[in-house]
């Protein structure tokens, strides 16, 4: 009987600990129509290296999509990020973010055809910062850094369309 009450103490004990958090986060999850975090990488050259933020893309409308070249959605909805980047020009800019370290987006991008940006975030502060889970996510962000949707999982072109058109009218 000891026995059996110095268990149920020990495990009322460890019920009541407190959990330990590696990394906490204060910021509320991104949402429609509030601003979209800020963040910056370094693009590298033979000749340079520049520092870049997203804020520097005010005045276009930006595709933010965190992406894995594992993934089969993710891979189906490249094709449709491409077409997107070309219709629109200099009028939408397309950024990919992903975590792969082992050069399969670069595959990826070369039978896809596409160009935009890719920003390589090993550790993923990025995708923390968005509140990104899971691939694919998408963000559409309006020029003036407003977040204007965001789509969760494979999204039918004509939804990432019915978002773009407003903020890319004539």
């Amino acid at each position: 009987m000891k026995k059996l009450l110095l268990l149920v103490a020990v495990l009322l004990l460890a019920a009541c600990a407190p959990i330990e958090v590696e990394e906490f986060t204060p910021m509320a999850a991104p949402m429609a129509d509030h601003p979209a975090p800020e963040f910056s990488w370094t693009m590298e050259t033979v000749l340079k290296t520049e520092e870049h933020k997203l804020s520097e893309l005010r005045g276009q409308v930006v595709l933010l999509v965190f992406w894995a070249p594992y993934c089969p959605h993710c891979l189906d909805e490249m094709p449709i990020l491409k077409t997107f980047d070309e219709r629109y020009g200099e009028d939408l800019t397309v950024v990919s973010v992903t975590t792969d370290t082992t050069g399969a987006w670069q595959k990826v991008a070369a039978e896809v055809g596409f160009d935009f940006l890719v920003l390589v975030n090993p550790k993923g502060e990025i995708f923390k910062g968005y509140w990104v889970q899971g691939v694919p996510v998408l963000f559409v962000i309006d020029q003036e850094g407003i977040i204007r949707a965001r789509f969760d999982g494979a999204v039918p072109e004509s939804q990432i369309e019915e978002a773009l058109a407003p903020l890319l009218e004539p």
